[in-house]
């Protein structure tokens, strides 16, 4: 059964170190090891579906914080993730990304988190790798569960 909150805790430090990245860098770039072997390659199937549901709860809560295309990556998200648990295979882990073919949908959820996220937050930081001076002086994420989350 996939866990909410976790999914939220998840979401919440996955966003920030991308902002992060955004802010110090310009943007961030695919094939940074900090996302990749810190954070994507480690996570199990069952993070990845608390994630996903982590997500769909925001759809369903504040629905204009996902927008038609972020749904979109959800589904596959989803149908992927249960293809590769029937099949008995990782979602993402290391022996196989190439053979799964889920290294881009990965991708693809790690980035609308972070869109999400900011939406959620209120929040706006381009992604824009090498233009650094875009970003700089952009306002601090919010850190916690119940600051990004709370009733307004």
């Amino acid at each position: 059964m996939a866990n909410l909150i976790r999914g939220m805790e998840i979401l919440v430090a996955l966003a920030d170190l991308l902002n992060d990245i955004c802010r110090k860098e310009g943007g961030i770039r695919r094939n940074d090891p900090r996302i990749w072997e810190d954070y994507l390659h480690k996570l199990t199937e069952d993070e990845w579906q608390d994630i996903i549901t982590a997500l769909n709860h925001i759809h369903q809560t504040s629905p204009g914080c996902v927008l038609p295309q972020d749904a979109g990556v959800l589904i596959a998200a989803q149908e992927a993730l249960t293809k590769s648990r029937l099949l008995g295979k990782s979602f993402v882990g290391k022996p196989n990304v190439t053979k799964s073919g889920n290294k881009k949908l990965a991708w693809q959820v790690t980035m609308t988190l972070r869109e999400v996220a900011n939406r959620v937050n209120g929040t706006h930081v381009p992604n824009r790798p090498g233009n650094i001076e875009d970003v700089q002086d952009l306002p601090q994420p919010t850190t916690t569960f119940n600051e990004v989350f709370s009733e307004q």
